[in-house]
């Protein structure tokens, strides 16, 4: 046989194997890798970004909540140093980005977030009612130890401190309560 008739042959296996080639590679899903590889990256090409792949978030790590922080307009038209300038890693800033392009620049603080700042609740310690910061669970730090003694409080209350179910959204409310226990010292 001639080149003609092979050459429909070959043409089909040469499409087959492309063909084959470029399916396995989108069901990999290396494509999308690949073409992140080759968007810029703002800490490396100094390129600017678009505000919608900007975001700014804190970590609290005494409640683990996580607060998504207003992005400033303009941090979409900064570069990666302008942006190591204003969130450094000295103050604890981490920038980098998601496999999706989603710019996060992440802090972690040791604290809590604004909303479980104020509140309050009571434990026990060495046998005293224990005022703690934080909401319940948090394992928040021990804000002071009352003269009341657990013992002297009724079964009611004593199963609510026990049990963690008392908790004080402000200091005000924490007032209120611990003064209708003053009653039991």
């Amino acid at each position: 046989m001639s080149w003609r008739n092979y050459r429909y042959i070959v043409l089909t296996l040469v499409f087959a194997a492309v063909s084959s080639f470029f399916l396995v590679f989108v069901a990999s899903g290396n494509w999308m890798q690949t073409l992140n590889s080759r968007l810029p990256s703002p800490n490396l090409s100094g390129g600017k970004q678009s505000s919608s792949t900007v975001k700014v978030q804190t970590i609290y790590t005494l409640c683990g909540h996580l607060i998504q922080e207003d992005t400033p307009d303009d941090l979409a038209l900064m570069d990666g140093e302008q942006l190591d300038r204003l969130y450094p890693a000295a103050q604890g800033w981490d920038i980098s980005r998601t496999p999706e392009g989603i710019l996060l620049i992440t802090r972690q603080k040791q604290d809590f977030c604004p909303e479980d700042a104020g509140r309050r609740h009571l434990g026990v310690l060495n046998g005293y009612v224990a005022v703690y910061r934080g909401p319940v669970g948090s394992n928040g730090p021990l804000e002071r130890v009352t003269s009341i003694r657990m013992r002297d409080l009724p079964p009611d209350w004593q199963r609510m401190i026990l049990r963690g179910e008392l908790s004080f959204e402000n200091e005000g409310e924490l007032l209120e309560a611990l003064d209708s226990l003053d009653e039991y010292q």
